[in-house]
């Protein structure tokens, strides 16, 4: 016996036959029709048109489908589930978007609701390399190695594919945001990193003169190349978010907020929801960001300088029981 969506499919490519420039039909997660969606433009090719009802279908899912329905979806990844537990901790009503069924279409995660506000969140993972597992090795047997990591390498590529699939819902005026989880032993969700690889590597500048008895002098910093989010480069993208577990064992989020967005989000709504929003607010607007200078004449810089070895032994203790904490609750889940 055919099952009610396989008629309806059956009847429409009959119908296809028939008449092909009917309009596109398209499918709940149901498997019922709900509406259909007709392309303006007759002239445009069947896979043009399906593309074009693709992207209506996912625009008018957003205040249908429950967050519990997975049908005929890929399991959720580590970064996902610890998404949902957030959502289910901070109270935020939260909604799986269905996947496209357009080849080589690809949707966001999410659609979540605060305040009456309707937000669009990819969820991007960062998953275990070699060297992360050598890393991880060198830190459980207690004897760790430097590395050089380049600020921002590893998530630079992370916000722009984000910034590809949020496009056309920042278009249709919904703020949207990238959210990061690191599953790594890494570093890479840290404020250096995410910052440096949203606006550009850090670049100091001073004012120099080939008069020897003129001491050089620091006039600021400023953002330089490899930059993902400019004024003409993925303005698409409202914030991006990290996702960790903290030394407390709570998943918490931190906002990074895009200058150069098309649809920004106020900090106002985002306060009761995260745990710090950058860039900070200033009492002084013309305050410079600090930089690796303002770094060296912090207390953490002189107990790096006083006791490297103890420092660098307590660093470790507090990442193992991070480590130890998302371990755990891996597990659970």
């Amino acid at each position: 016996m055919k099952s009610a969506d396989g008629q309806t499919r059956r009847r429409f490519f009959l119908l296809k036959q028939e008449n092909p420039r009917a309009p596109i039909p398209r499918f709940s997660m149901q498997g019922s029709i709900d509406v259909t969606a007709p392309c303006a433009d007759r002239s445009l090719s069947l896979a043009k048109r399906r593309n074009h009802a693709d992207h209506i279908d996912a625009l008018n899912e957003i205040p249908t489908v429950p967050s519990t329905t997975h049908a005929m979806a890929a399991p959720l990844t580590k970064s996902e589930l610890a998404f949902e537990q957030w959502c289910q901790l901070r109270g935020v009503e939260h909604r799986r978007i269905r996947e496209a069924v357009t080849p080589g279409h690809k949707r966001p995660d999410y659609a979540i609701k605060f305040q009456q506000l309707w937000c669009i969140v990819e969820i991007k993972e960062l998953a275990q390399t070699p060297d992360d597992a050598e890393t991880l090795s060198d830190l459980q047997s207690g004897k760790p190695r430097h590395h050089w990591v380049s600020p921002g390498a590893r998530i630079r590529q992370s916000i722009k594919d984000s910034a590809s699939q949020l496009r056309k819902f920042s278009h249709r005026g919904f703020p949207t945001v990238a959210c990061l989880f690191d599953t790594t032993v890494g570093f890479h969700l840290e404020q250096i990193h995410v910052v440096q690889a949203m606006l550009g590597l850090e670049t100091l500048h001073f004012e120099v003169s080939p008069d020897s008895a003129h001491e050089p002098r620091f006039v600021g910093m400023r953002h330089g190349k490899k930059a993902t989010l400019t004024t003409q480069n993925n303005t698409s993208i409202s914030a991006v978010a990290t996702l960790r577990r903290s030394a407390e064992h709570s998943l918490v989020i931190d906002l990074h907020h895009n200058p150069h967005a098309r649809v920004p989000i106020a900090r106002g709504i985002c306060a009761p929801l995260v745990r710090k929003q950058y860039p900070e607010e200033r009492d002084d607007p013309n305050e410079r960001e600090p930089t690796v200078l303002d770094l060296m004449k912090t207390p953490e810089w002189d107990e790096w300088l006083a006791d490297p070895e103890g420092k660098c032994d307590r660093e470790i203790e507090k990442c193992l029981r991070e480590f130890r904490a998302a371990g755990k609750e891996s597990d659970a889940s």
